[in-house]
């Protein structure tokens, strides 16, 4: 049955450059914001695989896909993995397969999304917005600290913006026909592969072909939607470690129930959450300049960046609707779930930053003249001088950083991970290969010295005997300890010192960051030890005496 005929259907593709411009300025200024973004990224590139257990993971299981299994294999005996989709995993393996798993041809890739990501940007607002805020969003893009950051280390958020971004340019750039729903169907199921987070972006497509009407491939999207991601969603939910914090199982459970009961919990986290991301999440994301000691700056940067998103959703909906669905699904998520940080508004940013400045200039009270435009580029300069100011300075460190080293250069890295890659060191030079290890960071852990490592995470809520039960089970002869994530003081540390008889130091590092051992000491071990140091209760003890540090 054909699609009901609506005034959409004889809607014709929108002119390849937005009246009255050049050349030169419709594509040669954009193409040198977008090399210099990419310049940025790459002179701003972090000093290496650091100690984020994502980036790491995700290496490890394009390891294990390119030799047919989808599996933490730096695990003993571990399962198959159920936490993150295959689709980012996917990506890296064949990139790795092309150019090996070097650090720089890495972050080459993420460069590489992160230019599409722009360019398919500035080819959406090019058509459906005017030609200022076509050209001042992508500036504020090219230069942003955060999309910056992302593009010079491995993460997926690049790679679910970019999915974001295809489907909303093929609902703009495409004619209505089997090739525009072949290209924005796929970036809609591509999407939740490389995020879980994209989940949402079938769900806004969907509400979009059936708010114009088509209906046939509102049922199309979401047939296969169900053949595609309802397998990825039970996968997921069988999870058998499902931990909150470390299981997309545990975090959606206790985001849909909670302790409380899921009303209660609803009702208390959603004003917790749009008020952490109107607040602080989106004004960081965008970082803009603030004034130190005063808080009358970023009221009114709350005030007009709110008032601009708004009032940007409502223009932007007969512009580019499945932009703005795309950002309102994704808000609601965030809105919902267990987690609050601005790291998960960067995939909408170059969504965000056009909706921004197309309100600004829409503003009801604005619209008779030139003022809309003057304040919508105001605020954009004015943001896009502070970025610059802040690319610059991490320029500046990042410049100073010998990377011609196996692991990060000390100097560009903070005090608790120094500690951790003093560790790894030692772990390569002096612990035997058989060597099982115990360790909050288990997966940069494995990445640099190819040890089994145990993770900790999993084991944060068994009491004590089945902690030490584990340690015998999976024959872990050593455990480290340090400053990198909360619970390592939390949990681990208060374990310790409850059997700090039966453990012996084996090294001590930088900030505050220690080996111990959890067997009587072989020859090896009684060399590869610290001779003259403390006891493990005395180490111990000192150590929880500062506990409540803050993490570094």
């Amino acid at each position: 049955m054909p699609d009901s005929p609506t005034p959409a259907d004889a809607r014709t593709v929108p002119p390849t450059t937005a009246p009255g411009l050049t050349w030169t300025f419709a594509y040669g200024l954009p193409a040198w914001l977008v090399v210099v973004h990419a310049l940025i990224a790459w002179f701003a590139r972090a000093p290496g695989l650091l100690t984020r257990q994502d980036d790491t993971r995700y290496l490890v299981l394009a390891e294990s896909l390119r030799h047919g299994q989808f599996r933490d294999f730096l695990w003993p005996g571990a399962p198959a993995h159920h936490l993150y989709p295959p689709g980012y995993p996917a990506l890296l393996a064949v990139w790795t397969a092309i150019g090996g798993d070097g650090f720089d041809w890495l972050v080459v890739s993420q460069i590489l999304i992160s230019v599409t990501t722009l360019v398919l940007t500035f080819d959406v607002t090019r058509r459906v917005m005017p030609a200022t805020v076509a050209l001042l969003s992508l500036a504020m893009l090219a230069v942003n600290p955060h999309l910056v950051k992302w593009a010079g280390q491995i993460a997926s958020e690049g790679a679910l913006g970019l999915c974001y971004l295809l489907a909303v340019w093929g609902s703009v750039a495409l004619p209505r026909g089997p090739r525009q729903v072949t290209v924005v169907l796929l970036a809609a199921i591509v999407a939740p592969l490389m995020r879980a987070a994209g989940v949402v972006l079938p769900a806004a497509l969907f509400v979009y072909w059936l708010s114009e009407r088509r209906y046939r491939d509102a049922a199309l999207v979401a047939v296969v939607a169900v053949l595609v991601l309802a397998p990825l969603v039970l996968w997921t939910m069988r999870d058998p470690y499902a931990v909150v914090g470390s299981s997309y199982a545990a975090d959606i459970q206790e985001t849909a129930t909670g302790r409380a009961g899921l009303l209660r919990s609803v009702l208390r986290r959603v004003p917790q959450n749009v008020s952490f991301y109107v607040t602080r999440g989106i004004p960081w994301s965008l970082s803009v300049p603030t004034i130190s000691g005063s808080v009358v700056d970023n009221v009114a940067w709350i005030g007009l960046i709110s008032t601009g998103l708004v009032a940007g959703m409502i223009a932007g909906f007969a512009r580019f609707r499945l932009g703005v669905l795309s950002t309102l699904a994704t808000g609601t998520l965030l809105a919902l779930w267990l987690f609050c940080t601005d790291r998960f508004l960067v995939p909408l940013l170059a969504l965000l930053v056009p909706i921004m400045l197309l309100g600004l200039t829409q503003l009801p009270v604005l619209r008779r003249g030139v003022v809309g435009s003057v304040l919508a580029a105001l605020v954009a300069v004015l943001i896009i001088g502070q970025n610059l100011r802040l690319d610059a300075q991490k320029i500046a460190t990042m410049s100073q950083c010998d990377r011609s080293q196996g692991l990060p250069d000390a100097r560009c890295i903070g005090p608790a991970q120094r500690g951790f890659f003093e560790a790894v060191r030692f772990v390569q030079d002096s612990l035997p290969a058989e060597a099982v290890i115990v360790s909050a960071k288990s997966e940069p852990l494995f990445h640099y010295t190819r040890h089994m490592t145990v993770p900790l995470q999993r084991f944060t809520a068994t009491p004590d005997s089945l902690f030490w039960r584990m340690m015998s089970d999976e024959h872990a002869e050593y455990v480290l300890l340090g400053r990198l994530q909360v619970f390592e003081g939390r949990v681990l540390g208060p374990r310790l010192l409850r059997r700090c008889e039966t453990l012996r130091v084996v090294a001590a590092f930088s900030s505050d960051t220690y080996l111990f051992g959890t067997t009587p000491a072989t020859e090896s071990a009684q060399h590869a030890s610290v001779g003259s140091a403390p006891g493990a209760c005395d180490v111990l003890r000192q150590y929880m005496s500062t506990a409540g540090r803050p993490v570094g």
